[in-house]
């Protein structure tokens, strides 16, 4: 798994993520998720998904630990362009109920606005 972040103007930083979202790969990203938490604090952190292949359960429990430590300090966490496998999975756990996905790109604009 590769991560990218950048800061975009209007209050939202994009995290792009690419490979698998699996147990190794997410234990490796760990200090990187915790500060992209602490600069995205009280901001809209939209988690750029296209290219993740597979996500297991630990890919779930870091989303989730996003989510939730973005929550506690005024943020949020938006998925986007969620696609295959994965899209599988978070409609099977119903992640998708739980905060803002959208499957496609065209989608994110409109849940941005």
């Amino acid at each position: 798994m590769h991560i990218v972040h950048q800061q975009k103007n209007d209050g939202y930083l994009t995290v792009k993520v690419s490979g698998e979202m699996d147990s190794s790969r997410c234990a490796k990203v760990q200090p990187t998720i915790e500060t992209i938490i602490q600069n995205g604090a009280q901001a809209t952190v939209e988690l750029d998904m296209s290219r993740v292949t597979f996500l297991d359960s630990s890919g779930v429990g870091l989303i989730v630990f996003m989510f939730k430590r973005l929550k506690a300090t005024g943020g949020d966490l938006k998925l986007h362009s969620v696609n295959g496998q994965p899209r599988e999975l978070i409609e099977l756990l119903r992640i998708d109920k739980a905060m803002d996905v959208s499957w496609t790109h065209k989608e994110t604009h409109r849940l941005a606005s």
